[in-house]
């Protein structure tokens, strides 16, 4: 029988909820599995109608579980580190604020392939995993993060680099097969 008082309704739903959480996660956890495009799509509409609280809602998560996006990272790093290598460096550039920030994954195996795996600076062949990315103009200078302002550099030039001007005068890569990566709509 539901009680008249709110409060009294609230109290007892809160209390089943604490002593019965397992079997509603399991539950929740079903129907989300069952429906992935709807929770997606709800999800979605959640986000644009409150941004703000949904980035609030992450920082707090992100500053609260860091080792969960540790170990998260870690097995990405390891399992794809083309992958991870091109996340960092959208990440970095978004954060920096560049105009264009479109450079996939795709254009930096062509830009290592289109090198040979040769550093562009100290000519040494390298294999690709060992290999970075060097922004000719650097992010903190404004440079963009797309295919015209990249070229192949080993760790230790890039390094040595840093945010300076590059070590010798190299000739980014004008022309590619690979499709810049698509804006997401917002």
């Amino acid at each position: 029988m539901p009680y008249k008082d709110p409060a009294k309704a609230k109290a007892r739903r809160k209390a089943y909820q604490a002593t019965h959480r397992v079997e509603l996660n399991a539950k929740a956890r079903a129907r989300h599995a069952a429906n992935p495009e709807k929770r997606n799509e709800t999800t979605r509409i959640r986000r644009r109608a409150n941004p703000e609280k949904h980035r609030a809602h992450n920082a707090t998560y992100y500053a609260k579980h860091p080792e969960v996006f540790r170990l998260k990272h870690a097995k990405l790093r390891a399992a794809q580190p083309e992958l991870f290598q091109a996340y960092w460096a959208r990440r970095r550039a978004s954060k920096r604020g560049v105009r264009i920030n479109d450079l996939s994954t795709a254009q930096i195996q062509e830009i290592k392939q289109a090198a040979g795996f040769l550093c562009a600076y100290c000519g040494k062949k390298f294999p690709a995993n060992k290999l970075t990315i060097d922004h000719i103009i650097p992010l903190i200078a404004h440079g963009d993060n797309t295919l015209h302002n990249v070229t192949v550099a080993c760790k230790s030039c890039n390094s040595k680099k840093h945010t300076g001007p590059p070590l010798k005068q190299v000739q980014p890569l004008l022309l590619t097969i690979a499709l810049p990566k698509k804006k997401k709509d917002k």
